[in-house]
């Protein structure tokens, strides 16, 4: 009671959603509600409709992830912190990285089965809280340390709008192969900044051409990071999420007048 809050942040449909508009109506005070996943590839129209609940302000990361949702909100992409994430000038070990979280639980989504068929006999590296399998970083420095001493990133995401491991490798250099799907192609020109392919044969000859062919996968990592440079700025995410909040502690302040 003796806390003025000004809104709420409603970070999940699923869990938060339904409690934050509770709160907001007990408190009159304006909810902003970011969905940062996709649909299930496998749910009809009509399984999408109660989850198309709206706050007071409703974002999405992606324009891909707002219009399978199907309904309006604004657009914030990811900020990377290019000064972290960056080429260290540091060697870099010829194996692949893929950086996922609870990897075999979430399989269908992310491509465990895919990661397992196409690095089959390759040298690799694996981070993340995945048990059985492997353990997250540390810290964000060890994490960002690993990134730049790795020359090759593979992301296998099936049902991810953008996956923020796979921005942070482009930022520290490392030459991408990714699977082709949700917001991937909009960032990754295949062939320039990285390899681009859902076909695992094509996959398999990507890892194994950039494992050959060093001067290559340097160039291509090189082009990821002015990807990042460029379209997923820190400094423009802070500024619109402190915009965002700006307006909807104003909600409030017009509540109050």
């Amino acid at each position: 009671p003796d806390i003025d809050f000004d809104f709420i942040l409603s970070q999940n449909k699923c869990g938060q959603f339904p409690v934050a508009m509770q709160v907001s109506n007990m408190l009159q005070i304006p909810v902003i509600s970011i969905e940062h996943c996709l649909p299930m590839p496998w749910w009809t129209k009509h399984d999408i409709i109660p989850w198309q609940q709206k706050g007071d302000i409703n974002l999405f990361i992606s324009e891909y992830s707002r219009g399978k949702w199907g309904y309006d909100g604004e657009v914030i992409h990811h900020g990377i912190d290019t000064e972290l994430f960056k080429d260290r000038g540091l060697e870099r070990g010829n194996h692949i990285l893929s950086v996922v979280n609870d990897w075999i639980n979430r399989g269908q989504i992310l491509g465990f089965d895919i990661w397992q068929r196409v690095t089959q006999g390759l040298p690799v590296a694996v981070l993340g809280d995945t048990p059985g399998l492997s353990l997250p970083a540390p810290s964000v420095q060890a994490l960002a340390h690993v990134y730049a001493t790795s020359s090759i990133f593979l992301n296998t995401s099936i049902v991810s709008p953008i996956p923020t491991s796979l921005l942070e490798a482009m930022s520290s250099g490392c030459a991408c192969v990714s699977t082709n799907n949700c917001m991937i192609p909009e960032i990754i020109e295949h062939g320039v900044n990285g390899f681009l392919t859902n076909d695992e044969k094509e996959m398999r000859h990507y890892l194994e051409f950039l494992l050959k062919n060093s001067k290559e996968a340097r160039k291509m990592g090189e082009n990821a990071r002015k990807t990042i440079e460029s379209r997923f700025s820190l400094n423009s995410f802070v500024t619109n999420w402190n915009n965002i909040f700006d307006r909807a502690a104003n909600m409030y302040l017009k509540e109050l007048k």
